[in-house]
């Protein structure tokens, strides 16, 4: 791997994004990490085999991407205080630490099977980019209080149950932006949620250009207020209905097929 195979990447996918994507990040730090993600790959299980040979073009030019949609709508800038939920090896949330001006970053996971790995790589980088702010932190999202400018997330927690999850992070006038697939069709569920955890919905951010990888999109949510007394709910209750909620989807979508 090298900074020229990146650049190329870059002009591949995003044609007429490729100068400011290429002004936005750290390309030499970029390739450690990818370096690091290889090397490391059999260890922590951070990828499938297919995965591992396509780890530049199919995680970290999506999550570059992710990073550089928020800054571009004023999301993020050096100030920002952001965290990524269910980072596992720091994706997307590392990719933040990646740009020229990057934020303050804390990569959150509750298991450290992934992410202590990648803490132990920064720990031995980090005098090569002494102004980078990056902490690694370990536990389950729903059982920590703090307050965070910015939320973002990548498949952790289906949504909108995410939105519960991460509901006692994001101080007030602050954002979560979860990473999105396909949408999922929860209006119901989605008002519920949202109106108990304290968030308006500000809107969504299709992304197109990631078309190549399949359906992608960007929830923005703003928290308002706190959350409704007893929310967010223990893991145990809040995975018994999303594992319900998806049964009941899967059986309604096999019954309008024998339709």
């Amino acid at each position: 791997m090298s900074i020229q195979e990146i650049t190329s990447s870059i002009q591949k996918y995003f044609p007429e994004y490729q100068d400011l994507l290429l002004e936005t990040f750290d390309l030499e730090l970029i390739l450690d990490y990818i370096e690091f993600l290889k090397d490391k790959n059999e260890q922590g299980g951070f990828f499938s085999k297919r995965d591992a040979e396509q780890i530049l073009d199919r995680h970290i030019i999506e999550a570059m991407y992710f990073a550089y949609v928020l800054s571009g709508n004023d999301l993020v800038s050096r100030e920002t205080k952001l965290v990524d939920v269910g980072t596992g090896p720091g994706l997307p949330g590392f990719l933040f630490v990646c740009m020229k001006e990057s934020p303050k970053v804390t990569l959150l996971d509750g298991s450290k099977r992934k992410l202590g790995l990648t803490e132990e790589w920064w720990k031995g980088l980090q005098n090569k980019y002494p102004e980078k702010d990056c902490k690694f932190h370990y536990t389950r999202a729903e059982e920590w209080k703090n307050h965070f400018d910015l939320v973002v997330m990548r498949a952790a927690i289906p949504y909108p149950f995410s939105v519960e999850i991460v509901s006692r992070l994001v101080l007030k006038d602050g954002y979560f932006c979860p990473f999105l697939g396909k949408e999922q069709k929860w209006e119901l569920i989605e008002k519920r949620i949202l109106s108990e955890s304290g968030f308006t919905m500000e809107g969504s951010i299709d992304l197109e250009e990631l078309s190549f990888l399949g359906e992608r999109h960007i929830k923005v949510l703003k928290k308002h207020s706190q959350a409704k007394h007893g929310i967010p709910r223990e893991w145990k209750i809040i995975s018994k209905e999303i594992k319900e909620q998806e049964w009941e989807k899967s059986s309604q979508s096999a019954i309008k097929k024998a339709e």
